[in-house]
């Protein structure tokens, strides 16, 4: 989905609106290892995609979402795994 539109698209709200649902996702399947998987490719595509609205507020949009969920499912290892790695892979 975001491969298809511009990079340079400038309306940050409509990107939020998105990664919202992403976060949702990934909060109500969080024991799903396939589903995280598939919701951090999808964040990383979007940073890569939309670098001029992640460069500024991209960091607020994708971390509090990553760290509620390894918080709420500490119990899983796997999540907690990915979900370490991804949030290490931020920096």
């Amino acid at each position: 989905m975001f491969e298809a539109m511009s990079g340079n698209f400038a309306y940050s709200g409509d990107i939020h609106l998105f990664v919202n649902v992403l976060s949702g996702s990934l909060f109500v399947h969080s024991e799903d290892a396939s589903m995280i998987r598939y919701v951090i490719a999808a964040f990383i595509n979007a940073a890569q995609q939309f670098k001029n609205i992640f460069s500024t507020n991209g960091y607020l949009l994708i971390m509090p979402p990553l760290l509620l969920t390894y918080c709420n499912h500490q119990s899983n290892p796997l999540g907690k795994l990915s979900l370490s790695f991804s949030m290490q892979m931020g920096k």
